[in-house]
Order: structure tokens, then sequence, then C-alpha cells
């Protein structure tokens, strides 16, 4: 009868070199118990095959027996216990560094200006912003009570010490945040989407707004500064030009927090939300962020550009990329930048 075939003989490549020596060594050590254990049975004196007797000066062994626990076994456990501790998901640190200032023109230029001297992640919080920054270069109109903040961050890097996110696929950072403002809103009892590309509303009013600016090292995304306004003072009129019209949190809820307390809720789910990237769940991401997307069904008004073409249609996507594409109602689909098309609320 031949012999079995060794288990080292059977291993093929693991996709990790440390998985693979683990998996050796393992292996390599439950050979060495196997062969023990073989030894230890052809030195054990047979039974009578007449009487099924012990011979004589054999005492009968009762009871179940005993596997050795000795060496190789004791090894091998060792082995398996420092491979499960070493394969847990490496996480992003908390935040290291909090700054509350009084006044500041932005936090996202505050945090651009002194990133070299900043541990990360360090969340910047002013309690009035004079001069913040908006998308298509607008300024953020913040309200005494607001939250204005920014998050400084390394963006996690993957399993092989490399950087995650390709810069192409920055978008997926403006997913993340938003994901992270819906999540602090829910704790509150408030109900929110996003609105494409990164405005987070409350029925067809604007409570938050996003505004991202990354470092690259080559075509891949390092680093990022995440600024985020929150509305708390409560907007009960809201200025013609506005689109959609604001809303604040004091207009929802009977008890708010104090706005650095709910800068740093909203600045440590944002880490919780990026440091699933380098464990491939950016899809999922995605998919959650389709999930609350404002107008994700039916067709609606869009106005395109600076032309004004006025366009009705649903919402057939968007690319990695951030492109919106939107599907007219005869079928014909077509794809926009940010800034190249807007909802028209109201």
């Amino acid at each position: 009868m031949p012999s079995p075939e060794s288990p080292l003989k059977r291993m093929t490549t693991s996709s990790s070199p440390r998985g693979c020596l683990a998996a050796f060594i393992a292996i390599y050590v439950l050979e060495i118990y196997i062969a023990e254990e073989r030894s230890r049975g052809a030195a054990a004196s047979p039974r009578s095959p007449e009487s099924g007797r012990h011979p004589a000066g054999l005492a009968a062994r009762s009871g179940p027996p005993t596997r050795g626990k000795g060496k190789p076994f004791a090894l091998l456990t060792s082995i398996l216990a420092t491979f499960t501790r070493n394969s847990k998901r490496q996480t992003m640190p908390r935040i290291q560094c909090t700054i509350v200032l009084e006044s500041t023109g932005s936090t996202n230029t505050y945090a651009a200006e002194y990133a070299a001297s900043l541990p990360r992640p360090a969340l910047i919080i002013a309690r009035e912003q004079h001069h913040g920054l908006g998308q298509r270069g607008n300024t953020w109109d913040a309200r005494p009570g607001d939250v204005t903040a920014s998050l400084l961050v390394d963006l996690p890097l993957g399993p092989k010490g490399s950087p995650a996110v390709a810069a192409e696929h920055a978008f997926v950072l403006n997913q993340a945040a938003s994901l992270a403002v819906g999540e602090a809103l829910a704790a509150l009892g408030v109900h929110s989407q996003v609105k494409w590309a990164n405005d987070i509303l409350v029925g067809e009013r604007k409570i938050c707004g996003i505004l991202i600016s990354t470092t690259l090292q080559g075509e891949w995304l390092r680093g990022a500064i995440i600024g985020f306004g929150l509305n708390v003072a409560a907007r009960p009129q809201s200025p013609a030009h506005y689109c959609p019209p604001a809303v604040g949190l004091q207009e929802l809820v009977p008890t708010v927090p104090d706005a650095a307390q709910l800068a740093e809720r909203i600045a440590e789910r944002i880490i919780k939300q990026l440091d699933r990237l380098p464990h491939g769940e950016q899809d999922e991401i995605h998919g959650e962020y389709l999930e609350r997307l404002f107008w994700r069904e039916g067709y609606h008004p869009f106005i395109v550009g600076a032309s004004g073409e006025r366009i009705e249609a649903r919402i057939a996507g968007i690319l990695p990329t951030g492109q919106l594409q939107l599907e007219l109602r005869d079928g014909q689909r077509r794809s926009f930048l940010f800034r190249e098309v807007s909802h028209r609320i109201g």
C-alpha cells in the first residue's frame, strides 16, 4: 500500500509570504507530531490475537487514550496564535490632536498651512469662520453655533504597505465622508440623504457641505484635508439664491450637542469609514452612498452647466471617478463631472 502523500507536497503557494511561511511551519510541526504518534504506536506491545488480552506483564490501560501534548503540539499552538494576531485588520489611529480656534478664515486653509507640524489625524475646529470655503468657489455661510471643522489625515495603507486608493478614484473620500455625516445625524434621530456630489440634505434643505483636498504620492492618494460645515443655527428663511435652501439642526432636534462635540463625532466616523478603504470595501462604500442618494429614483429636473440647459432625467449611476450618469426619457445617457450639472430643487 503506498504511503500517504506528505501535506508538504500538497501545499500550494500562498498569496501572502507571511501566510506561506506560517502554513509551512505549521504543517512541518504537524508531521513531526504524526511521526511521534506512529513511533509511539509501533513501540507498544500488540494484543494477543487469540484472547484479545494484553500479554502477561503489561497492565491494561483503562479509560480513553490520551494524546501527547509535547513540544511539537505546543509550538503549533503558538504559531497559530501568532498568525491569528498578525492577520487582524490594522486600524487608523484615533484623533491625535484637536485644535479649537476662536476665529479663523477657513479651517481647510489652516490645516493646509500647518500640515507639516501637525500629527495625524488632526482635527481643527473654528467657533467662528469668516471665510469658509464652499464648492464652485463659493464661501460657506457659517453662523454662531455652527460646526465648521477640518480633519487632516494620512490615508490608510494597503496590506503590503502601499497606498490603497488611486488618485482617479478620489471620489470615494467624498462618499466616505458623506456616509459619516449621515451616521452622525442618524444618531441624533435625523434622517438625511446625499445630494451628489457631497451635500447632505434633510428633506429638500441643505444641512451640511463637504470640501476635500488631497495630497498625492505618484498616482495614488496619500493624504487629505476633509472639511465639513454643519448648520446648527436655525435658518427659517434662506436667501433667494440658495439652492437648495438651508436648514439648521436646531430646527430638527430638541437638544443640540456642543459644536465641538459634534465635530469630534463626525470626525471619528470619517476615520472609521476611511479605515475601510484598504480592506476591499470601496465597492461597499459606493453601494451605501448610492442607497442614500437624493433623487435616486424617478425622473427629475437638472440644469446643465453654464448654458442653463434644462433636462429631465433619472440618475442611472455614479462612476468610480465621481461622474454622474443621467438617463433622459428617450433613453439617451449622459455623463457629467462635478460643476457640469446641478439639481433644480424647488
